[in-house]
């Protein structure tokens, strides 16, 4: 037997999931329908991970391909842990 639910909860978990698994807020508000990307960020909250991946692939096109740590891992670790607090 399926519980009673709103048929929006599925829309929700749908599009949560989406932003749980790297969907940016503007493709997100295109296939949710929303008319502004605001409504859509809602659902879109990047891990720590992400965010180094995205810094680490900029710094590889701007500055060329190296495998080398960059400062910008440090500085992305310190503002996501202080905005933890």
């Amino acid at each position: 037997m399926v519980r009673p639910f709103a048929l929006y909860s599925l829309r929700h978990t749908f599009l949560t999931r989406l932003g749980e698994s790297g969907c940016d807020a503007w493709t997100l508000a295109r296939i949710a329908g929303h008319s502004s990307v605001a409504m859509s960020a809602r659902y879109v909250h990047p891990s720590e991970d992400a965010v180094l991946f995205v810094l680490d692939r900029l710094s590889g096109h701007n500055f060329g391909h190296s495998s080398k740590p960059n400062g910008n891992q440090l500085a992305v670790k310190s503002l996501l842990s202080s905005s933890n607090d």
